[in-house]
């Protein structure tokens, strides 16, 4: 077994054993992928920073006869700072983030998703007008390329609200609807 580099974002991560984090990426040739960090944790460790949720970065991984990727070495790419620093926009990077990490599997094809997320990430970066309307572009664009089309008295119900400027029903439209297809809470919806 042969380790590999991708460059990736970084989606999540759970702590594991005393020292050690599992982290889920998004990786635009190898799909959604996790990897553990060994003694990520310790104070002593360079590579947490490089390893915050939302971050692209470059990271090679090897794989173990256990069956598990290990981290062995990980670059930052763009930290998407501007878009942590403010609650509102670091709520929808992590939005997103989860998103992607309920729709897909490990080794999914991802290559239009990756770039999706990448220009989600840069739009919510530069914090410009109507972002929500955006989100909800991503969302759509998502929903069709996952397969889960939404039909078009629903799109109709939506652009009519846009064309309305009521902005916040379509957000609830579409926040429904994901949750109809997800069949389960979204949580960082519920981040204050």
């Amino acid at each position: 077994m042969q380790g590999f580099t991708t460059q990736a974002v970084v989606l999540k991560n759970i702590n594991y054993q005393d020292t050690d984090k599992i982290y889920t990426f998004l990786s635009r040739d190898k799909g959604k992928i996790t990897g553990i960090a060994k003694g990520v944790r310790k104070i002593t460790s360079r590579r947490s920073g490089s390893l915050d949720s939302l971050n692209l970065v470059q990271v090679h991984l090897n794989p173990h006869q256990s069956g598990q990727n290990y981290i062995t070495e990980v670059k930052t790419v763009e930290t998407y700072k501007k878009a942590k620093e403010k609650l509102p926009l670091s709520k929808q990077g992590f939005y997103i983030a989860e998103l992607i990490n309920k729709f897909l599997r490990e080794d999914d094809e991802a290559q239009g998703v990756y770039d999706l997320v990448i220009d989600i990430l840069k739009r919510i970066e530069n914090d410009g007008e109507n972002l929500g309307l955006e989100i909800n572009k991503f969302e759509i664009k998502l929903l069709v390329m996952l397969g889960y089309q939404p039909e078009n008295t629903f799109m109709s119900r939506w652009k009519e609200a846009v064309d309305r400027k009521e902005f916040e029903q379509a957000d609830r439209l579409i926040k429904g609807f994901m949750h109809e297809v997800l069949q389960e809470d979204i949580k960082s919806l519920e981040l204050g």
